[in-house]
């Protein structure tokens, strides 16, 4: 398989992505927010609980009313986009079947996602996700009214409350959900293709992105084999925000070793996508470690992590943790748990008293 080739596919969905979101769910974000200022306003004044109520009442049928439709449309969209790359991914690989629409939604719509928020497990399927975003922002525009009611706001001091929200966390948090959904959609119909081909694969490869942006979870998983009728892989999407891959392998491949992509230290995206890296001053411009470089797709993760500018460690996992990894000699899989959770400092201190005195901590 060649891995620059499936590299630059992946960037090709990351910007059919962004048009999707910039066109399809943003415009309806901002259509609700609209929407909301328009009820706020025809409401002059918010004097009791009765009229709070009411105002609520409106927010939340204003909202899903544009939203639903909006998300349902971007689910559509990622369907069609899944087919598209389950075939891809079946031509790259020399695979004689590739699933159909009808299979590759009966798997996404089955599959389950675990994109927990600290040490709080979510868990649940695409349609799950979608229906906590809507009902998220709901609560939250409610919140802001209801706060504003309380602090004696006026309905336009209310309106531009909202509208800030609307321009800023609100579209975070679509965005978030959005292209994790693009990857959930795109390892199922590759997982969905998988199945369908088990007499040709046997192996599933964990493939994540070596930059500043890549998580403890994936760091941890990179690298590690799991046998097609073995149940225990991990789930991808592992995580809100996940681009790491499955590679499937056939029965006597090798890990490929065509070359992939890397980050140097500073930058802030990976070369995968779409955006550009981050500079912090014309002096890092020219500095060389801000090279795209090219590393072996079994690079060890924590050899590679320690070869990288200490301040580059930091900004990935954490100054303490980043002296443990360098200093301590604690590699990256014994920074979670047994579901890849990032262990905290003074966990990791009880279990690792050694490493944190070979690191002067």
């Amino acid at each position: 398989m060649n891995i620059n080739q499936l590299l630059q596919h992946e960037l090709y969905l990351q910007r059919v992505a962004t048009s999707l979101i910039n066109k399809g769910l943003f415009k309806s974000l901002d259509d609700a927010v609209a929407a909301v200022r328009l009820i706020l306003l025809d409401a002059e004044t918010i004097q009791s609980p009765t009229k709070l109520n009411a105002v609520n009442r409106a927010i939340k049928q204003a909202i899903e009313e544009a939203m639903t439709p909006a998300w349902q449309q971007y689910t559509d969209e990622l369907l069609e986009l899944a087919v598209f790359d389950a075939e891809f991914y079946a031509e790259l690989s020399g695979l004689p079947v590739a699933p159909g629409a009808q299979q590759i939604d009966d798997f996404v719509q089955s599959a389950l996602m675990s994109l927990s928020a600290g040490q709080v497990p979510k868990v649940g399927t695409w349609s799950d996700f979608v229906r906590e975003n809507i009902s998220g922002m709901t609560e939250q525009v409610n919140n802001l009214v209801k706060a504003g009611y309380i602090n004696g706001a006026t309905v336009n001091q209310i309106a531009r409350t909202v509208r800030q929200f609307g321009d800023g966390l609100s579209k975070q948090q679509a965005e978030a959900l959005a292209r994790t959904g693009m990857q959930h959609y795109s390892q199922s119909a590759r997982e969905a293709m998988a199945q369908d081909n088990l007499d040709i694969i046997d192996r599933r490869f964990y493939l994540t992105v070596f930059d500043n942006r890549r998580t403890l979870l994936c760091a941890s998983n990179h690298g590690k084999i799991w046998a097609m009728d073995d149940d225990s892989y991990v789930r991808l999407p592992a995580h809100m925000g996940c681009r790491s891959r499955y590679l499937y392998l056939v029965k006597g491949q090798p890990v490929p070793e065509t070359l992939m992509s890397a980050v140097g230290s500073g930058s802030k995206y990976p070369q995968d996508t779409e955006k550009k890296p981050i500079y912090k001053s014309k002096k890092d411009l020219e500095s060389d470690k801000f090279d795209i470089e090219r590393i072996p797709v079994d690079t060890n993760v924590n050899t590679w992590l320690r070869a990288q500018d200490f301040e580059f460690i930091a900004d990935n996992i954490g100054v303490k943790k980043a002296k443990l990894l360098v200093d301590g000699k604690l590699t990256i899989d014994r920074m979670v748990d047994i579901y890849g959770k990032p262990l905290t400092i003074a966990q990791l201190r009880e279990k690792y008293a050694d490493a944190f005195k070979r690191a002067g901590l």
